[in-house]
């Protein structure tokens, strides 16, 4: 049925053994994500913990270069050494990231601490989407992708909304962070401790690179450079303008545009909560080369809009937030489809190192257009037009993956 390779022949075995992934997984990776969102968010809220003078702006800088080292390191360790070694690894480290911010006494000590706890989110997404990719059966997949990855969005919502409505102050914020923050690493820690490894990582570590490629062509019925070329840049595309995104909109934008960086953050990731879950109910009988379409394009639009606008007049406050949180709504959907091509579009063996080098990618983007956007040009108008840029690229991979690539949605795992 599959052809010669006993590659694919394995992935069908154990594809048909899988009833799904354990409850202790499924807490293990939603409570990780969740905790994602909180390390995420205390990058913009903990700039008034400790007086950093002009440093303020470092904090971001910080936050995202932490994630683009996590992405690198972590995502080759996972595919080397294993994903549950790495998940215990990581949960140790956003730990020590955590703990120290809250007992940072200068910006020199919190900033080695945000960078900690970020340098450990960077990979710990990278890891959770390798291990579900490898541990959920087929039939369940992307539901369990686009739901344990939308916990991030409610990490933010649920930080965000506390210090929004509680005007919570310096020493009340570092209670709030600590108890949330111990509660979620407890559950991480104990759920990650009993959770099992990767049955395909297991069943395929020390296979040579040739051999899954070889596979994987035959199961997708394809070959040569081209579809693979097209697969990196629907990967990096997408994954670019989501990063951008949920970053400089959703979450550090209420701060550069009216100095409100929880209210903002409330609006919009609440947005993509809600757009998440709905996603959930229904990505199973979307086919996954659609998924990007439904999406992108509309998110670039909205982006142009407002980088033309910004360029004649200053838009109104309450049409700006409308046009962000339909455009968070959207981002959910994008969010969801980026993380399922990615986990379907890299091997079992590299599938680590495929997906942190792509999300580094986005992270180096990211951290571009902040320093351009701080020390070159910080007009409105700018900002707007290098993220419209970067929606515009998005556009284009989930368009060229919907005319030319091939549908993911209907093969085994691999």
């Amino acid at each position: 049925m599959y052809g010669k390779h006993k590659y694919v022949d394995t992935v069908s075995k154990l594809e048909e053994n899988k009833k799904g992934l354990n409850l202790t997984a499924f807490v293990a990776t939603a409570s990780s994500l969740f905790l994602w969102g909180i390390i995420l968010f205390l990058a913009s809220s903990v700039y008034g913990w400790v007086n950093s003078g002009p440093y303020g702006y470092g904090y971001k800088l910080v936050a995202a270069s932490g994630l683009f080292m996590g992405n690198v390191v972590m995502g080759r360790f996972s595919d080397r050494y294993g994903r549950k070694r790495i998940f215990i690894l990581t949960v140790f480290l956003s730990a020590v990231g955590l703990y120290g911010a809250i007992a940072s006494f200068n910006f020199y000590e919190l900033f080695i601490s945000v960078f900690i706890a970020n340098f450990a989110l960077g990979g710990d997404e990278t890891v959770i989407l390798a291990y579900v990719g490898e541990s959920v059966s087929f039939a369940r997949r992307s539901q369990y992708i686009v739901f344990i990855t939308n916990m991030a969005n409610f990490g933010v919502f649920v930080t965000a909304f506390v210090e929004l409505f509680y005007g919570l102050d310096i020493q009340a914020s570092k209670i709030f962070i600590f108890s949330i923050t111990t509660i979620v690493l407890a559950i991480v820690l104990v759920s990650r401790w009993l959770s099992v490894e990767s049955p395909m990582w297991t069943e395929m570590s020390g296979r040579s690179d040739e051999y899954s490629a070889d596979a994987t062509e035959e199961l997708w019925n394809y070959s040569g450079r081209k579809i693979k070329r097209l697969a990196v840049f629907e990967q990096i595309s997408t994954s670019t303008t989501i990063v951008t995104g949920f970053f400089l909109l959703n979450i550090y934008f209420g701060s550069v545009y009216a100095n409100q960086p929880f209210y903002f953050a409330v609006l919009t990731t609440f947005a993509g909560t809600v757009s998440g879950f709905a996603l959930s109910l229904y990505v199973k009988k979307i086919p996954h080369r659609i998924l990007p379409v439904i999406s992108f394009p509309l998110m670039a639009a909205l982006l142009i809009f407002l980088a033309v606008i910004s360029g004649f007049d200053t838009l109104p406050l309450n049409i700006l937030i409308w046009i962000l949180i339909a455009r968070a709504f959207l981002s959910e959907i994008g969010w969801g489809s980026r993380e399922v091509l990615q986990v379907e579009l890299n091997h079992t063996m590299k599938r680590g190192t495929g997906i942190g080098n792509v999300r580094a990618f986005a992270y180096g983007i990211l951290i571009i257009i902040y320093i351009l956007t701080t020390f070159v040009n910080n007009s409105m108008e700018f900002y707007f037009m290098l993220l419209a840029a970067v929606e515009i690229f998005g556009a284009i991979g989930a368009i060229s993956w919907y005319l030319w690539g091939v549908e993911t949605g209907t093969k085994a795992i691999l």
